[in-house]
């Protein structure tokens, strides 16, 4: 018997439980918010479980195998780590190396950095693990593809690192290798959006590595509702840009009321805004969208404010809604 030690984060903590039931269909101990210890009953299940995990999971950046108390086992290609284990610092073996740790798609990348297990969070709390059919997602300030290209990997969810599989330490130790994900016919539609042409070149090269489909538009935030049709998207998705308040004053402001003007139009579903300070609510408010969601959270030791608004169906709105341009 085997015992596995998985890490999450504290934010994660509740989606983390979801995906040990989900996609490993096992029972687990809760040691604390972030870490969780199943059990494999021998080597074969063992490498199974991880790389289940190394292939599904968007909430783990570790995988450990705790080592077996009854009997001498010496393993020759894991490295071995120091993690905290029911307030105790134990030695555990690394079964995965950092590879959860980074994004390989992401040969691109600026200042604007976002972690993915953060892009992950926002897609549970947007609730896309629960979309069954085709839907459509909208980032209007893609930038380097850092929210579009991980959302579109969620759902239906995309298997990650197969063609580093033969390079994980459990491989080489143990020289089992499970079946191999079959591809995923995606047809969920995700449209991003930049303003520049070096963005453009970049983001298109960065998601041609992650092999995804995703269409790229430059085109200004302001001018969404004459590019698209009332309701065109189920969801939208965005990192709020920061403005230099004595360089740009009241842009943050103009940039919040039109981000919530457009998608409302052309969002039907959810709307996520992310953002590192507080936002006003009164453009929310004024375009009838519900606050449904507002989570803080702490990322890489920055602070992050995540906002869920859903937008009031036409019939009950107290104001006549708009119509679009291009009927």
């Amino acid at each position: 018997m085997y015992k596995i030690i998985l890490k999450s984060f504290n934010y994660l903590e509740e989606f983390a439980k979801l995906e040990i039931k989900t996609i490993l269909n096992q029972e687990f101990t809760q040691i604390d918010k972030e870490t969780f210890e199943i059990q494999a009953k021998d080597e074969k299940e063992l490498t199974q479980i991880t790389y289940n995990l190394v292939f599904y999971s968007r909430c783990f950046d570790g995988i450990y195998l705790k080592e077996n108390e009854n009997k001498q086992t010496k393993y020759q290609s894991l490295e071995k780590v120091e993690i905290d284990y029911k307030n105790t610092a134990i030695k555990v073996y690394d079964l995965i190396g950092d590879i959860l740790i980074e994004r390989n798609y992401k040969i691109n990348e600026d200042e604007n950095y976002l972690s993915h297990f953060l892009v992950n969070y926002c897609a549970y709390k947007l609730e896309l693990h629960k979309e069954e059919k085709i839907f459509s997602i909208i980032d209007p300030m893609a930038e380097l593809g850092d929210i579009i290209i991980e959302t579109s990997l969620f759902q239906p969810r995309k298997p990650l690192y197969i063609q580093e599989k033969n390079t994980l330490p459990i491989y080489k130790e143990f020289k089992i290798m499970p079946p191999m994900p079959k591809p995923i016919k995606d047809k969920s539609k995700y449209q991003a959006l930049v303003l520049e042409d070096s963005q453009f070149k970049k983001l298109r090269e960065n998601i041609n590595e992650a092999s995804q489909k995703v269409r790229i538009s430059k085109y200004e935030m302001d001018w969404l509702d004459v590019k698209f049709h009332k309701n065109d998207f189920d969801y939208a998705i965005t990192f709020l840009p920061e403005f230099d308040d004595e360089d740009c004053p009241g842009e943050s402001d103009e940039f919040l009321k039109e981000f919530l003007y457009q998608t409302e139009f052309i969002c039907k579903k959810r709307i996520c805004l992310i953002s590192q300070e507080e936002i006003s609510l009164k453009y929310a408010e004024k375009y009838e969208l519900n606050l449904i969601d507002k989570t803080e959270i702490e990322v890489d030791e920055e602070p992050f404010i995540i906002y869920i608004f859903e937008p009031t169906l036409d019939e009950n709105k107290k104001t006549k809604p708009k119509k679009s341009i291009n009927n």
